[in-house]
């Protein structure tokens, strides 16, 4: 589906920057998280850490939900993927029920 929008080119440069930063964001995450929590919740106590993160979740959700697309990235997608199924031609045959015993 990228392809169809950036091309062939641009989609795997896309895809390879997307892949590198995930890649890049998760390993800082799998050094720095457990070390942060742990300092984190010897000062801070268990229970203001976690409402912390439930803050930082719900803030992140509702900035995605403003400004990242939101619900019309999720939906976009499949309605663009049943136009595409729409304009295909098939053939005759491949119009007939498998059913048709004639």
């Amino acid at each position: 589906m990228t392809v169809h929008y950036f091309g062939e080119e641009k989609a795997k440069q896309l895809s390879d920057m997307n892949a590198s930063i995930f890649a890049a964001s998760q390993a800082f995450g799998l050094i720095i998280g457990p070390v942060f929590g742990t300092y984190a919740n010897h000062y801070y106590g268990f229970r203001f850490v976690s409402d912390i993160m439930a803050a930082i979740t719900l803030f992140s959700a509702l900035l995605y939900l403003c400004f990242g697309g939101g619900f019309s990235a999720m939906v976009n997608p499949v309605i663009k993927q049943k136009e595409s199924f729409a304009e295909l031609d098939f053939e005759e045959d491949e119009k007939e029920p498998l059913n048709n015993k004639s």
